[in-house]
């Protein structure tokens, strides 16, 4: 795959967008770039109630020429509005980009927001933010290259660990083979599992969003024996898909 030079973040007001791309984007030394205009949480209404239809093309339509253009550029972290879940065309843009899902609770982030007293003008914040939810959490999961967890409010932890995965997903494990074996907490019983050196090179690359031809050739074994391998490590670490051996690999302490 490519190397990643754009990152977007996506989720919802209170869930720590402005505070995790601007750590993101200090850290990786990239430029951070603000695409989050928030209307609805301080309007209290949604995208279309403010607009309508008609206004809600034209800003669709705004939001991806930008986002369009910003893919011409590289080393940049953007933050976009929490309405992007709302467009297929939108996310249509961003399903070739790494894009970080930033998810909160309800009560999270009414806990938040309260703290920095926007200027809302909704009678019922709660139930605005549930809806928000319930319209919007399988789209944001859908178009996300992967999801972080804010309720702990680490988010120096995850900007961390996003940085990681950026540097895994650059290709880092391609020039420098891996050299020790990994030991992994089962998925259910928590136990450490000692893998050899195959099983974790394959466990590293899928992690770093290799297909299992693009593993079979870094590794130079065939695809079948590949895919064994993930089988097996599906096995023995309770995984019942790469998916979950991928989010088991980045839960590690």
């Amino acid at each position: 795959m490519n190397a990643i030079k754009r990152i977007f973040v996506v989720g919802y007001p209170g869930a720590g967008k402005d505070f995790f791309a601007r750590e993101l984007a200090k850290k990786l030394g990239w430029k951070f770039i603000d695409e989050n205009f928030d209307l609805e949480i301080k309007i209290g209404k949604s995208i279309y109630e403010i607009l309508g239809d008609d206004g809600v093309k034209k800003f669709n339509i705004m939001q991806s020429n930008v986002l369009s253009s910003l893919k011409d550029l590289e080393n940049i972290v953007v933050t976009t509005d929490a309405s992007i879940a709302s467009s297929e065309d939108i996310l249509k843009i961003l399903s070739s980009e790494f894009v970080v899902y930033l998810k909160a609770s309800t009560e999270t982030q009414l806990s938040r927001m309260a703290r920095n007293q926007p200027p809302f003008l909704i009678s019922d914040l709660k139930e605005f933010v549930k809806k928000l939810h319930h319209d919007r959490d399988a789209a944001y999961e859908k178009s996300a290259t992967f999801s972080i967890d804010t309720n702990d409010s680490d988010l120096d932890k995850h900007v961390l660990k996003t940085i990681k995965i950026v540097h895994q997903k650059n290709d880092y494990f391609e020039q420098n083979p891996v050299e020790d074996i990994l030991v992994i907490f089962h998925k259910t019983t928590h136990k450490p599992i000692e893998l050899n050196k195959k099983q974790s090179e394959c466990l590293i690359l899928l992690a770093s969003g290799k297909s299992s031809k693009e593993i079979a050739n870094i590794m130079h074994l065939s695809s079948r024996t590949i895919e064994d391998h993930i089988n097996k490590l599906m096995e023995i670490l309770g995984c019942s898909s790469s998916k979950e051996l991928i989010a088991l690999y980045y839960d590690q302490p």
